[in-house]
């Protein structure tokens, strides 16, 4: 029984961490298998689930642009540097990926951090 805690505790945190991954850059669910401790984007995807539901967080995530996906981990606090190296681009790519999605949109630039940013 204790071991049983120990292990939903365990996979909750994984969840935990996977599921914010993917509101913060959008990555595919393998990509975050990867960084997160899991085997499969599947188990990803499910713990990342799991997690939502049990915090009334939204589920299923939207899925967004490059461009949109790029600003906002830019707004969660993903420094230029770690974007640029998530998406395999420089710095200068990526920053103006993320500026014509904000002209686009009429958004403010450069983009402002905030904090607990969802969805």
């Amino acid at each position: 029984m204790e071991e049983d805690l120990a292990n939903y505790k365990r996979n909750m945190k994984r969840g935990e961490t996977a599921y914010w991954l993917r509101v913060r850059t959008n990555a595919s669910w393998a990509s975050i298998a990867s960084d997160s401790g899991f085997t499969t984007g599947r188990g990803t995807m499910s713990a990342a689930k799991a997690y939502a539901k049990n915090h009334n967080l939204a589920w299923p995530l939207k899925r967004y642009t490059k461009g949109a996906a790029i600003y906002k981990a830019r707004r969660v606090g993903m420094t230029w540097m770690a974007i640029s190296i998530r998406y395999k681009q420089t710095i200068e790519q990526i920053q103006s990926c993320a500026y014509k999605y904000a002209v686009r949109h009429d958004y403010a630039w450069p983009p402002k951090e905030v904090n607990n940013e969802q969805g």
